[in-house]
Order: C-alpha cells, then sequence, then structure tokens
C-alpha cells in the first residue's frame, strides 16, 4: 500500500485536531488547584447523602469533585481547602 504526500498529511491534520480539542477540555481541569477537606490527614465527607468517616485525601479529591461536601450530611459544610495536585 502506497501512501500519497496529501494522504499524510491529511492524517496529520486529523491528529493535530483531536489533540487540541481534547487538549482544550481536559487541560484546563487537569490544571486547576485540588480540593480537600484536609489535605494531611483523614477527613469527614457527605457524599451522595452518605457520610463517610476517616476518608483519604485522594478520595476526598475525589469525592469533592462529583459533588461531595466536607463533613457529616444534614450539617453545613465546612469549606474546603486547595492543595497540591
Amino acid at each position: 500500500m502506497k501512501f500519497s504526500l496529501k494522504r499524510i498529511s491529511f492524517y496529520s491534520l486529523a491528529i493535530a485536531v483531536g489533540m487540541g480539542a481534547f487538549g482544550m477540555v481536559w487541560l484546563p481541569q487537569a490544571m486547576a488547584a485540588t480540593m480537600y477537606c484536609k489535605v494531611n490527614g483523614t477527613a469527614t465527607v457527605c457524599y451522595q447523602k452518605v457520610t463517610y468517616n476517616n476518608v483519604a485525601p485522594l478520595t476526598q479529591a475525589t469525592y469533592l469533585a462529583h459533588g461531595g461536601t466536607c463533613g457529616p450530611c444534614g450539617k453545613p459544610p465546612t469549606s474546603p481547602v486547595s492543595g497540591p495536585p
């Protein structure tokens, strides 16, 4: 199978456009500061109306990114803090 220069440049352009579109959607989220309830320890998190105790920092960030709040459910939430990514 023989590829022409025109076909190779078309595929290169398609790849560049795809990477650019992916980068514009994903990159701002990846560069955003990660939020935690407690950066250096476990915390209580309310996620989907269930209170979780002793939640590790990585899991805190995941819960907060998907709508969770700091503190137990049914009480006013505490403010999350920004931490290292």
